[in-house]
């Protein structure tokens, strides 16, 4: 315990050699109404950190004592709305995500270079739909490290197409992981599916259209 500061050290600055047990609750108080608890090793730290606005998990993943811009999560303290991944570097989840409604951000001033969508037919022609068993609640169910698949795996039944085969016909709405996982955006199919419903009622309409010429003759 340094008396002048009133810091406590258990252990040694970098790394403790022991652990600490607190049966009731941990505070962590500064003068200027901001709390912070920290974890650190030589090179990184990670923290819990509230600024009276908003309650943080910072990180940094090359410093020991300062702290990069990246806010992988936070709660603002007035609102309760709740931030992660604020980076855009991406939220692996491994079990299911349940919630009453979702956007995806498509305003128009995001975008450039708009022009109007074609192949989605051949997309849609070329794309297999399945029923399986797939594997869940594993964050690295591939042996891409050297790891190995567990002796009893969780899976659930759905239906829904093949990553590897998607890749083939639509690039863009595969994603692959730095583990070796291939992902699908099934949410990227709706584009070609409305182009192909439009395309179809406009043929439908035609075709109509042509009938009704032939029943008034």
């Amino acid at each position: 315990l340094n008396n002048d500061t009133g810091t406590l050290t258990i252990g040694t600055a970098t790394s403790m050699s022991s652990t600490l047990s607190v049966a009731l609750n941990v505070r962590a108080l500064a003068t200027n109404g901001t709390g912070q608890f920290t974890a650190a090793t030589s090179s990184t730290m990670a923290a819990f950190y509230n600024d009276a606005s908003n309650f943080y998990i910072l990180k940094d993943a090359s410093s020991s004592t300062t702290f990069d811009s990246s806010r992988p999560l936070y709660i603002n303290l007035s609102t309760s709305a709740v931030t992660i991944d604020g980076t855009g570097a991406g939220v692996s989840i491994g079990g299911n995500v349940t919630m009453p409604s979702f956007s995806i951000t498509s305003d128009r001033r995001l975008k450039t270079n708009i022009v109007p969508l074609t192949g989605s037919a051949e997309i849609i022609d070329k794309t297999n739909v399945y029923e399986f068993d797939k594997v869940v609640g594993l964050a690295n169910p591939i042996p891409g490290g050297g790891m190995t698949m567990p002796d009893q795996l969780n899976t659930i039944h759905q239906a829904g197409v093949i990553a590897q085969e998607v890749r083939e016909i639509a690039p863009s709405l595969v994603t692959e992981y730095a583990n070796g996982m291939l992902g699908v955006d099934y949410t990227g199919y709706v584009p070609h599916l409305i182009a192909v419903a439009k395309a179809d009622r406009a043929r439908i309409a035609d075709l109509e259209a042509r009938l009704a010429i032939l029943e008034a003759a």
